[in-house]
């Protein structure tokens, strides 16, 4: 098995190359086996430096030491690559994607000994518009706030938490109406203008948003939800409760549905927003892809399972 760690120097506030590379040769050297780092140097390097780790066939375990945005790079690797095994190490300022495997896991992930001796489980990946996510993808003001979250995470003390917050703020400051059809596993799922939508595969996004509480990563389906326009009074109040996973319960008006695919059909270009980076496509499908990766997880940790109140909340 190849060991190969993905380094992205610019995740987080400052550079933890030097750091992560002594726990490496701590780890592995106690393991006896040996490995690789590669580190990379510009937008676009990880996924480069994962397709060609898939490319050679070796049986090989993707250390990805980053935040949301490497991780999904390194994931368009993943699909059918069943020798590639993907391990997160979280050393971003969002690192929204490990919170569906359970309130510790940002520590255990960071464990690399841990990690490096945990087990393999598979889980399912969307593919959307043609490109894969990991997390959750959507549209209309989640892709605004995204675009704004780059440039505010460079501002020192601000965290990833704090620069959606910011972008939010500035966002809702502008027009919150974006007209959409949406075809659900090829049915009409509604149409007319919405304050965002999000296909789900994982629970959490924006810097700990809990968006899809009963979304379940190995269920083979997407948790689909559309907000209709509403006033800003209305809205704002509705943001707090999102935030928390409250706002299925308190809100009947929020339409969840499972499904296997989404399309997203508009007059012009959907900006689409996978796991933090935005892509302008037109009339997106957003399909899932079950047990598509294999991901490498520390002892204790597993993806968050749909509990029983599943249907509790869906609409329409």
């Amino acid at each position: 098995m190849r060991h190969l760690f993905l380094i992205n120097p610019a995740a987080g506030k400052y550079n933890r190359t030097a750091m992560l590379t002594e726990q490496i040769r701590a780890v592995f050297s106690v393991r006896g086996e040996p490995f690789e780092i590669e580190i990379t140097a510009r937008p676009g390097h990880a996924e480069a430096l994962a397709r060609r780790a898939a490319e050679d066939g070796i049986p090989t375990v993707l250390y990805v030491c980053g935040g949301d945005g490497t991780l999904g790079e390194a994931a368009q690797a993943l699909p059918g690559h069943p020798q590639l095994a993907l391990a997160p190490v979280p050393t971003g300022t969002g690192n929204d994607f490990i919170r569906s495997f359970g309130g510790e896991a940002q520590k255990r992930f960071c464990d690399l000994a841990a990690l490096a001796a945990g087990h393999i489980e598979e889980i399912d990946l969307l593919r959307a518009g043609g490109r894969i996510s990991l997390n959750i993808a959507s549209c209309g003001l989640d892709a605004s706030i995204a675009q704004g979250v780059a440039g505010l995470k460079r501002i020192p003390a601000v965290s990833g938490a704090m620069a959606y917050q910011l972008s939010a703020a500035l966002c809702l400051m502008t027009s919150l109406h974006h007209r959409y059809r949406f075809l659900i596993d090829g049915e009409p799922g509604g149409s007319g203008d919405y304050i965002f939508a999000i296909a789900a595969n994982g629970r959490y996004y924006g810097g700990g948003f809990y968006a899809a509480p009963l979304s379940d990563l190995q269920d083979g389906l997407i948790d689909f939800m559309s907000v209709p326009v509403m006033s800003r009074l209305r809205l704002l109040p509705m943001i707090g409760s999102y935030r928390r996973g409250e706002h299925l319960d308190r809100y009947p008006f929020l339409r969840l549905r499972r499904c296997r695919t989404v399309q997203i059909l508009s007059d012009d270009p959907v900006g689409l927003n996978l796991d933090g980076e935005v892509f302008r496509v037109r009339d997106p499908l957003i399909e899932v892809l079950p047990r598509a990766a294999r991901l490498l997880l520390p002892e204790g940790c597993s993806p968050m399972k749909r509990l029983g109140a599943e249907t509790a909340s869906a609409g329409g």
